[in-house]
Formats: C-alpha cells, structure tokens, sequence
C-alpha cells in the first residue's frame, strides 16, 4: 500500500514539473497551402476526475481522496462524447478555407503510439504511421488531458470550493517528421454555481459546470485555429 502511494507522490510531483510546450502560431505558408490533405483526429477523453493542488503529503493525499471519493465516483460516470463534435467544428472551418480533409471517426488511443524521442516543437508521440494509413500529409489532433474539477488544498485542508476544470490543447502535425505546425494549450477553470456539495441528488451544479466548460472548451480551440 505504501509503496502505491510513493509511486502517485511521485508521479504527481513529476507531472506538476513538465514542461508545457509554448504556443504555435500558423505560418503564413500554411494559411495558403490547399494541396496538402488535413486529418482530423481526437484523442480518447479520459475519465473525469478530481484534481488536488498546492502543498501535500501522502497522508494529506489519502485523507483527501476518501473524502472526496464520491465526487470521483460521480464524475467517472459523465459521458463527455459530445467533445468529438469538435471533429466536425474543424472539419467545416478547414474546407470553409479551401483545404482538403480527412476526418478520423475512431478516437485515437494515445498509448498505441510511441513516445517521440524530440520534444520541443515536436508532439509527444509519433504519429507519422497515419500518414501512409490515412492518406494524409498533417494532422489536426485535438488532446483533452484533464477533465472534471479542481481544488487547491494546504495538507488536507480545502482552501476553496471545487471548480469545473479542463486541461487540453490543439495541434497540427507534420506527419513527415512530426513536427508542430500548429499547437495551442487551453485551461478552463471556473467556479460552479450555486451549492456544490449536492451528493444526495448527483451533484447537479457541478454535472452542469463541467459540460459547460467542455463547451467553452471546444469553441476555444477551434476560434484559436486562426487560417
């Protein structure tokens, strides 16, 4: 059991510590290029979650989680499928701009592609087996790495309220190499309105909280994706 908990201490403490790769622009190039072909693609959606900042120890992780795991419990349950639609979003913004598209109706399951060896301006797998599988010349993947709510704690102690939260990004890939073409980080954290601790009735203020910012999210990306 302890030896469980110093793995997640430690990959918590590893995971506050990536690096996040800045922003990248569209290139004028890109902008006018109609020949190449765009696949569009979203990675599978993980699970909701809860989500822990600030000061904690492995105790002060225990304590916490029992105490927040029927929230766990209910946001493992939400469906967040309606975020694929943001497949069709770029799909239509593409062609709107003369440029030609694949859409991949499967989610992509990250962990079949392997880790890219380059990290900084390349994306953290290498997707370059789709060039040939899909037809395709780039892709546009949209990554949702975190979903459901967020709170700030000091040991076991709740500073605030749990707000709604998504971690994502958007990218484009150069499936020759796998480099970043394109690639924009969004973070959504907002409060939940009204009572939040609404076990008995499936905690509706927060269902409601977490779908809007999955709304939001997805409009964000796609408004981002400046052609």
């Amino acid at each position: 059991m302890f030896k469980h908990l110093v793995i997640i201490y430690i990959l918590l403490v590893l995971g506050g510590c990536a690096m996040t790769q800045e922003p990248i622009a569209l290139s004028p190039e890109f902008k006018t290029d109609t020949n190449h072909v765009i696949g569009i693609a979203v990675a599978k959606l993980p699970e909701g979650n809860t989500h822990e900042t600030g000061g904690m120890g492995l105790v002060d992780i225990v304590i916490v989680n029992e105490v927040m795991s029927p929230l766990t419990d209910h946001l493992k349950t939400l469906d967040f499928t309606e975020l694929y639609e943001i497949k069709d979003m770029m799909d239509e913004k593409l062609k709107e701009s003369q440029k030609k598209t694949v859409v991949i109706n499967e989610p992509l399951d990250l962990e079949q592609f392997s880790e890219s060896t380059k990290k900084d301006g390349f994306a953290d797998r290498d997707f370059t087996s789709l060039k040939e599988q899909y037809d395709i010349d780039t892709l546009l993947l949209v990554t949702v790495k975190q979903v459901g709510t967020t709170r700030d704690y000091y040991g076991f102690l709740p500073l605030t309220d749990p707000q709604t939260y998504i971690n994502s990004f958007g990218q484009i890939i150069n499936l020759s190499d796998n480099s970043l073409i394109w690639h924009h980080n969004e973070e959504i954290i907002q409060p939940v309105t009204g009572d939040w601790d609404e076990q008995e009735t499936g905690y509706p203020n927060i269902t409601n909280g977490v779908y809007q910012a999955l709304d939001l999210n997805k409009t964000n990306i796609v408004n981002n994706l400046e052609l």
